[in-house]
């Protein structure tokens, strides 16, 4: 409601207050003309208006406008995005038995995870490993095996949702069975881990199906 309708609203309470406190009986005072209610509300308004003001909402400051509020049913704007971490792993020329690969800069949080990476292997491979882990590697939070054969590109891929803590560390690990492995990624398909921040993870046990 704007200034000028407020005090024409006010001016209009003050007007029928003035004719009931004047001891005008209610008679009298519904036969007033519009143009003479009017012309009572003009003066009153000259009389008030610079008293008068429209009260301010303390979170009027936060939600300018409708395409650019700060704060959505109480969260923050920064609470409504949704972060992707993407690391890609680099390529190794010389063969070793095994890889490993941590996160810089991942933020404690909860996230899906998901991997995808190919590796050179050598003949005599029987297997691939992929796993992802905690630091020491005593926790595995995702494993995939693929099996060897003639092909001397293998590629391995898996997912999870987990919860980063802050301090903690997460380990990608390649391992080649019987083989050593080099990270050959390519332009149109690297390697990549990604990390994909959600909001909660809610775990639940599945059942058998007929």
């Amino acid at each position: 409601m704007t200034r000028t309708r407020v005090a024409v609203a006010v001016a209009v309470a003050l007007v029928i207050g003035v004719l009931l406190g004047s001891g005008v009986a209610p008679a009298a005072a519904s036969g007033l003309t519009k143009k003479a209610v009017k012309k009572l509300a003009a003066s009153v308004v000259e009389k008030q208006a610079p008293g008068l003001s429209v009260a301010r909402a303390s979170t009027a400051d936060r939600a300018a406008t409708a395409l650019d509020a700060q704060a959505v049913g109480g969260l923050p704007a920064s609470a409504l995005q949704t972060p992707v971490f993407q690391y890609r792993l680099p390529t190794t020329t010389t063969p070793t038995a095994n890889l490993n690969y941590v996160f810089p800069g991942l933020p404690a949080g909860r996230y899906v995870v998901s991997y995808s990476a190919s590796f050179d292997v050598s003949s005599n491979v029987t297997a691939l490993f992929c796993q992802l882990s905690s630091d020491s590697g005593a926790t595995r939070l995702a494993f995939s095996a693929v099996e060897g054969g003639t092909a001397y590109t293998i590629s391995c891929s898996g997912s999870t949702a987990l919860e980063v803590a802050a301090g903690s560390t997460l380990r990608f690990r390649a391992e080649g069975n019987g083989s050593t492995i080099r990270s050959v990624p390519s332009p149109q398909t690297p390697n990549t881990v990604t990390f994909t921040r959600v909001d909660t993870i809610t775990s639940a046990a599945a059942v058998s199906a007929p």
